[in-house]
């Protein structure tokens, strides 16, 4: 089931800051049958540190409906959540 970005209204006043960190925790995507869910984006480097640092506080990394993109920005953001796979979004 394939859906559209929704991304807070004022995301293009702070776009620039969410692809310097490398994670969006805010996004959504309103699906075909009008249902919304969140998803977390994430860049490799930076997925690979936040794993890196929860590790060595002994705990597992959870992250639901997590995307990993080579940079975080609507282009790629929007372009992921088209190559989910089915079952992603339950």
């Amino acid at each position: 089931m394939k859906g559209e970005l929704v991304l807070p209204p004022d995301f293009d006043e702070y776009g620039w800051e969410v692809e310097h960190k490398g994670y969006f925790l805010d996004a959504a995507v309103r699906l075909d049958n009008g249902r919304v869910v969140t998803v977390t984006f994430y860049s490799p480097v930076r997925l690979q540190q936040d794993v890196d640092a929860e590790f060595e506080l002994g705990n597992p990394f959870v992250a639901e409906r997590l995307l990993v993109v080579k940079v975080v920005n609507v282009e790629n953001m929007q372009s992921a959540i088209q190559w989910v796979p089915d079952g992603f979004y339950q």
